[in-house]
């Protein structure tokens, strides 16, 4: 079967390219996952009887917008949550060394006092490095503090123009195909469907979650309600 065939290599050239070039092509990847995302949306508009470019002009105002406010409001709590937790490690780990010093006294059959040394050292270690590594500024980070701008710029102009020309973008990817591909167009649609409905299902279980976790941890007093609601 020369399509079953054709759809075999076109698999396999595209683990290669995704192994090979998946952090340069990293931007054009989220922007098309973030295209199934607000392809509902301007359906939805459309199906209203909003033209087409509106409804996409529309979709990708929603998006930067919320991209706006992400950075806005939600990066600078996350930055100053994550900062005082990384301050507050040292006092946690002299209260949790002398809980786990207690171990060895009620089970010395399984855990010996110098296993938890080792466990302690090697801990108070890493979470050390770790903290280091967050508060601290090099140029180093320069470049991924400039691919991180770079991505801002180039994923919303990459959503909207997924959004805006996808049905071309599409139809020229499908010109390189040959003309009867019944098991090919029966697979894309198949697939098509179901991984915007997953995509789509997957961000509001993630928004539901994270709302519902934090409103939570507020009523309930817990520090750093806003971090662990996003983990």
């Amino acid at each position: 079967d020369e399509e079953a065939v054709l759809l075999i290599l076109l698999l396999i050239g595209a683990v290669i390219v995704l192994m090979t070039l998946g952090h340069i092509l990293a931007p054009m990847l989220a922007s098309i996952v973030i295209a199934f995302l607000m392809e509902g949306m301007v359906e939805r508009l459309k199906n209203r009887g909003v033209p087409h470019l509106p409804a996409v002009i529309a979709a990708s105002f929603v998006f930067v917008g919320s991209l706006a406010l992400i950075i806005v409001v939600l990066l600078p709590g996350l930055w100053q949550q994550t900062v005082k937790l990384i301050s507050e490690i040292p006092g946690m780990l002299t209260e949790w060394r002398a809980i786990l010093l207690l171990l060895p006294e009620k089970y010395p059959t399984l855990i010996s006092e110098v296993q938890i040394v080792q466990v302690i050292d090697v801990s108070t270690k890493r979470i050390g490095e770790f903290g280091q590594s967050v508060l601290s500024f090099s140029v180093t980070k320069l470049p991924f503090i400039i691919s991180i701008l770079v991505y801002l710029v180039l994923v919303p102009i990459l959503v909207f123009f997924f959004l805006k020309d996808g049905s071309k973008i599409l139809q020229f990817v499908g010109g390189f195909l040959p003309n009867e591909r019944p098991v090919m167009t029966k697979i894309w649609l198949e697939m098509n469907l179901q991984i915007a409905n997953y995509v789509r299902g997957k961000v509001i279980e993630i928004l539901i979650v994270a709302s519902a976790s934090y409103v939570a941890f507020v009523l309930l007093g817990l520090n750093y309600a806003l971090l662990l609601a996003l983990a």
